[in-house]
């Protein structure tokens, strides 16, 4: 995980939102870091010809605004496109762990983390959703950590404090925020918002060792999880993507034993499955990287994704879905396919 003591020797910073308040106090958390002033984050973060991995050894920070696409529809990859009234932001591009099976290492260009600090612009955007919404019977569910993992950040950025004290009163909106992160402090520092929902995406312990470089390990996810229980805070599960790994089958009726003994599963509203996807541009370029054998399985491909063979799915699928069954809902159980 990223840390101020071992990355960010430098941080760009566009000059439009250098003197704001969050921009200086994030700058303040670096005071050994080179600061470089600049006129457009795309100038450092989109140029050509970077080498992503090389670049995840020792990433940049770059500061700037946000200043269109606020918000985005869901897409055919998401458990939560059904709903009218979902939609996600990218408060920051890139995710400070590296695992294997990501699509960030397919959808840009770089490394390097892009943290937009313009979250009053972010703000009002869902409250104009939120009052336009497709669905008025409905809340809007916000996911604010698809691009990035907030909660592994937050010593850094405090985003995700931010948005829960936004979120207090507001009624019509449900955030989301999905994490591999082991922080427990935050849950006892940070009063629980009925709007706001921790998800956390949990692995088998040999896939989080071989497969999820930087992230906790599973034993301290489901000890976050639990303590965000405890302090109150609305959980899900997050069981994406279910890998076909050799014995995948054992590896995860072992894992399904463990989550079913360990998680506080009355406190869970929700558990989300889904299978190792990706669109086919960004797979073609994360097929570049140089240690892993996990996207070098016979995929196939079709209506521009790759995945798993349709009967492949489906087998994986059902395991999950019957296994979990014994300690939730199926009603609670949402399923990619």
């Amino acid at each position: 995980m990223y840390s101020k003591a071992n990355t960010f020797s430098h941080l760009y910073v566009e000059e439009a939102v250098a003197e704001s308040a969050r921009a200086r106090r994030i700058i303040g958390r670096f005071p050994r870091s080179t600061v470089v002033m600049i006129d457009d984050y795309n100038n450092v973060f989109g140029r050509g010809r970077q080498d992503f991995w090389r670049q995840k050894a020792s990433p940049k920070l770059i500061l700037a605004a946000k200043k269109d696409n606020l918000l985005y529809p869901g897409n055919g990859f998401l458990q939560e496109n059904a709903y009218p009234n979902f939609c996600y932001n990218a408060l920051v591009l890139n995710c400070p762990y590296d695992c294997h099976y990501c699509y960030l290492q397919g959808m840009y260009p770089g490394a390097n983390v892009v943290a937009f600090v313009n979250l009053e612009a972010y703000f009002e955007a869902v409250e104009r959703f939120a009052e336009a919404r497709p669905d008025p019977r409905e809340p809007v569910r916000l996911a604010i950590s698809y691009d990035t993992d907030l909660l592994a950040l937050e010593g850094i950025l405090g985003y995700v404090c931010e948005w829960t004290e936004w979120s207090r009163g507001q009624d019509a909106v449900e955030v989301e925020v999905r994490t591999k992160s082991a922080r427990r402090g935050f849950f006892r520092e940070v009063k629980a918002s009925p709007q706001m929902r921790m998800a956390w995406t949990l692995s088998p312990a040999s896939v989080c060792e071989r497969y999820e470089s930087g992230a906790p390990p599973l034993s301290a996810r489901l000890e976050a999880l639990a303590t965000a229980v405890e302090a109150g805070w609305r959980v899900s599960l997050c069981l994406d993507p279910v890998l076909k790994v050799p014995d995948w089958e054992r590896i995860y009726g072992g894992f399904l034993d463990e989550l079913a003994a360990a998680v506080p599963w009355s406190a869970v509203e929700r558990v989300e499955v889904g299978v190792f996807r990706v669109g086919v541009q960004a797979f073609r370029r994360m097929r570049k990287r140089p240690d892993t054998d996990l996207l070098h399985y016979p995929f196939e491909h079709a209506n521009n994704a790759v995945s798993y063979k349709g009967a492949v799915r489906a087998e994986m699928m059902d395991l999950l879905r019957t296994r979990l069954a014994r300690s939730i809902s199926p009603t609670d159980i949402y399923l990619w396919t």
